[in-house]
């Protein structure tokens, strides 16, 4: 297991961390099993890629990731359902509710299915509608709720995860007056010969 979350620095950390670094009060939306099966899942190889190359944390900022285990909460998914491919769809519909740039989301189908994405998207799109629909339509989670499930681990490294203002997907429109300046960013995504090595 490593906890490093993509800030460069991969380092093992043990269940008793996972517990130390969790604080639990009783809410219904945490409980103890669930986040540290979702922080380890964090930890998987492929996840831990993706973090480590989203630098700027435009796939995956800390508010991303909270909806993540809301939605995983909300579609009472059992502990064996928080897999790799799980995340990814979440992940997807997380970024279909947040961000406003289809490139970003394009790169996420590039980590969660491989090379040949293109082949498997009308399956990962399938995916997820399923989990949108298991979750009973409630794909909106508030800033509140966000800060909430932060608040049982503030310290752990997926909650360091802040984007900075100009990588931000969604501009809204009282923004856009004020500034016609446009940015452009890219993220590599590795291949899958590299991703092996």
């Amino acid at each position: 297991m490593t906890a490093s979350l993509g800030t460069g620095r991969r380092t093992h950390a043990s269940k008793d961390t996972y517990l130390q670094a969790v604080s639990f009060i009783h809410r219904p939306l945490l409980n103890q099993g669930t986040l540290i099966a979702f922080f380890k899942l964090l930890d998987e190889d492929v996840i831990q890629d993706m973090l480590w190359y989203d630098r700027d944390c435009r796939l995956a900022d800390k508010y991303l990731l909270a909806m993540v285990y809301v939605y995983f909460k909300r579609a009472n998914m059992l502990l064996a359902d928080y897999t790799q491919r799980s995340f990814f769809v979440a992940m997807y519909l997380a970024a279909d509710m947040e961000e406003d740039d289809d490139g970003w989301k394009r790169d996420l189908m590039q980590w969660a299915l491989g090379d040949p994405w293109r082949h498997q998207y009308r399956d990962f799109l399938q995916d997820r509608d399923a989990l949108w629909e298991s979750m009973q339509y409630r794909a909106a989670v508030s800033c509140t709720t966000c800060h909430e499930v932060m608040s049982f681990a503030p310290n752990h490294p997926a909650w360091q995860r802040s984007r900075r203002a100009l990588c931000g997907g969604a501009i809204r429109d009282y923004l856009k007056t004020k500034s016609k300046a446009t940015y452009s960013f890219s993220v590599r995504v590795p291949s899958e010969r590299n991703r092996e090595e």
